[in-house]
């Protein structure tokens, strides 16, 4: 359902990676994995649907062009990453996703043998996804990274729990300096 919104929302390249990832985690874990899949892409579709299917049947003379130009915004917001996009997303994600990162990076090191559990592999491959719309967006935004903070989110929870205290102390203290002053 959220990918079918997100369509409606910031368009297909966010949602088409989503979408991505969600049928990748769906083919390579569980049981009936074609089926779960294709439940996926139909829904996902079916809730973008709704909104192009009532727009056509109650105003079709307001609907054509509203789509047309809705179709060239989402052509000419995708393209290939460009050195000016790669700067800023470096520049901007480590401060977008602070104090997420480290703990999620700590995370992916301390569970380095467990990388293709279901816990650790789909806060992944949606992270890939958020990092991937990012690189593939023509002008890129904060609104590409919040595809992936719920994913660093995730990840992070599994970093704290095996820290040891003087590096979660360190963090804490260095994340309330740096915000208290900024």
């Amino acid at each position: 359902v959220a990918i079918g919104a997100i369509v409606l929302t910031r368009g297909w390249l966010p949602a088409g990676v989503m979408l991505a990832a969600a049928i990748a985690f769906t083919l390579w874990f569980g049981e009936q994995r074609a089926l779960r899949a294709t439940l996926i892409a139909l829904l996902a579709t079916g809730v973008f649907a709704l909104w192009p299917t009532g727009a056509l049947l109650l105003h079709p003379a307001d609907a054509e062009p509203y789509f047309a130009a809705w179709w060239e915004w989402n052509r000419a917001s995708v393209g290939l990453p460009t050195g000016a996009n790669v700067v800023w997303i470096l520049r901007n994600l480590g401060w977008y996703a602070w104090p997420l990162w480290p703990f999620a990076f700590w995370t992916i090191y301390s569970w380095r043998h467990f990388v293709r559990r279901p816990h650790i592999a789909l806060p992944l491959m949606f992270l890939a996804a958020g990092l991937s719309a990012s690189l593939l967006s023509v002008a890129p935004s904060d609104r590409e990274f919040l595809i992936a903070v719920p994913a660093l989110v995730i990840l992070a929870s599994f970093g704290v729990s095996s820290l040891k205290r003087s590096a979660e102390d360190a963090i804490d203290w260095f994340s309330l300096a740096l915000f208290t002053l900024a």
